[in-house]
């Protein structure tokens, strides 16, 4: 019978000799180790559950073994392409829960499950009539998603929850949602509208995005509400750890500096507290598709690499979806239609209850201010490190934000209570 050991030396034989290009990994990545920490099924044929250890981060795994004749023992990756009896076995030993027990149960029996190409960090898989699957690669706590598709169950906000499978310590492997039928990333539909000179219907989609995630805030606080708050104080601990995680790929860069300078400023003239409520952690245009006539909100995983812990507030979604909507007007010559598409994106936001929460109190206007500029540093961050030719767009945004945030802290400053008519303007609708 073949042992974690074993199998852990199988797996780390196999990428040696194959090379570790997968999708799910990042570019030139070199396994350290492969660590087996459950092995289902057996004893001479089975799948092993490996984490797998890179420089750039720790990721899970699961492999098909064999133990042909007691003796020569062979691994082979579960979601390699046309290999749908490995995906089958993985699945038919983890336990899965959730509305659609029965149907995935009864699919795994009949054998209709197989893995699915994509161009991500997971691994998709197909299951059932009209099932589509998850499987997590991050090490760690990974049930963030699974909670929120439960939350936000029936709410017509995100895909049909079927459930999740599970490792035999409870935490979650895989989700399943409902298929999505030629589903569509606002931000491929926003690129095909004003490429084709639609400004009109840019400017509608925007709108419609920001209504989106209005409805996604005021489903989350009905369905799951968060008594917790956030103060000052916080929030300032919060930016200096995110601000030294930023400067360990920026270094002592000008633009980065006087904009993480200016970003403690504003924070230093905020009063809180500050109410909390779950929100998405990641928003962005990509994070919603429409299927047929209907905008979804996907992928609950939150910010990938993310740092200093959750700042659970909802101007922090609406700053991603201001900054992911400056993509798609970048140049300073663009500003024309930046404003139309941010004017339409804060309409439809506001339309919400939390939407209109915001844009009552000065305070959190303020706060969304703050967010846009960290999350234009972050983006510099991230492209410099992994996108170097796409720094520009996000160094132009940081300019204009950090310049926009310094005149709101100096003006706070010296005129208490002027931080109402500053963030007002600024985001003037």
């Amino acid at each position: 019978m073949a042992d974690a050991r074993e199998l852990g030396a199988a797996i780390g034989e196999l990428f040696l000799v194959e090379g570790v290009e997968r999708r799910w990994l990042p570019v030139g990545a070199s396994l350290e180790n492969a660590r087996v920490f459950s092995v289902l099924g057996g004893p001479e044929h089975g799948v092993a559950l490996a984490e797998l250890n890179f420089a750039q981060g720790c990721f899970r795994a699961a492999f098909s073994f064999d133990l042909a004749g007691g003796e020569s023992l062979s691994v082979r990756e579960v979601f390699e392409p046309g290999f749908q009896q490995g995906l089958i076995d993985l699945l038919r030993s983890l336990s899965f829960s959730g509305p659609r027990s029965d149907e995935v149960s009864a699919a795994l029996g009949q054998g209709r499950a197989e893995p699915v190409l994509l161009d991500q960090s997971n691994s998709a898989f197909l299951i059932g009539e009209g099932g589509f699957g998850k499987f997590y690669r991050r090490c760690g706590d990974i049930s963030r998603e699974a909670e929120f598709y439960r939350h936000l169950a029936g709410s017509g906000v995100a895909a049909a929850f079927w459930g999740a499978f599970s490792y035999p310590d409870g935490s979650v492997a895989a989700l399943v949602t409902e298929l999505l039928e030629n589903p569509r990333s606002a931000w491929d539909l926003a690129g095909l509208m004003l490429d084709g000179g639609d400004l009109q219907g840019a400017a509608k989609l925007a709108q419609k995005c920001g209504e989106a995630l209005g409805q996604l805030h005021d489903g989350l606080e009905q369905s799951w509400p968060d008594s917790a708050s956030i103060e000052p104080a916080d929030l300032v601990a919060w930016l200096n750890a995110r601000l030294a995680g930023y400067a360990a790929v920026l270094g002592g860069d000008d633009l980065s500096t006087s904009a993480g300078r200016a970003l403690r400023d504003l924070a230093a003239e905020l009063e809180g507290p500050f109410r909390c409520q779950h929100i998405h952690g990641d928003f962005h245009l990509g994070q919603l598709v429409r299927s047929g006539e209907t905008l979804l909100v996907i992928d609950f995983e939150g910010e990938p690499e993310a740092a200093a812990g959750p700042m659970e507030l909802p101007e922090r979604d609406l700053a991603g979806l201001l900054r992911s909507i400056g993509y798609l007007a970048p140049a300073d010559e663009d500003e024309g239609l930046r404003q139309l598409l941010r004017s339409s994106a804060l309409e439809g936001y506001v339309s919400s209850r939390t939407g209109s929460r915001t844009f009552e109190v000065p305070e959190r206007l303020a706060l969304l201010a703050f967010f846009e500029a960290e999350k234009a540093l972050y983006e510099l961050a991230y492209e410099t490190r992994y996108r170097p030719a796409m720094t520009e767009g996000p160094s132009a945004a940081l300019k204009r934000l950090a310049w926009r945030l310094d005149g709101l802290a100096r003006g706070a400053s010296l005129a208490p209570g002027s931080l109402t008519a500053l963030a007002q303007r600024e985001y003037a609708r």
